[in-house]
């Protein structure tokens, strides 16, 4: 689970800094916190799920540096790079359609 938060908070960030970079927005630091929760498997009549299906992320982004002119701008580059640009939010949003593996023994 950690290293999930790991991947979107990095892609996020990454892509956030990249938006605002081409903007021409100075920003001297990006601070992002992820947080995520894992619920409980649930199994009824008419449900069921798996661990893996029911991740929650919540996302706290702190942008530092001149940007208080560019307040809303920010605001909508940090939407929009989670929401939109991030591929591992993506993934995740719309869950992996397949998933190969091989195992090579004594290789």
């Amino acid at each position: 689970m950690n290293l999930l938060l790991i991947a979107v908070g990095g892609c996020a960030a990454t892509n956030i800094r990249l938006v605002l970079e081409k903007k021409r927005i100075p920003v001297t630091r990006i601070d992002v916190n992820v947080k995520g929760q894992r619920r409980a498997a649930v199994s009824t009549l008419m449900e069921s799920t798996e661990p893996w299906e029911t991740v929650e992320i919540g996302f706290d982004v702190g942008v530092g540096g001149n940007v208080a002119a560019h307040e809303e701008t920010v605001r909508r580059v940090v939407e929009a790079s989670v929401e939109r640009y991030c591929g591992v939010h993506k993934t995740l949003e719309h869950g992996i359609p397949r998933m190969t593996w091989s195992a090579r023994v004594g290789a």
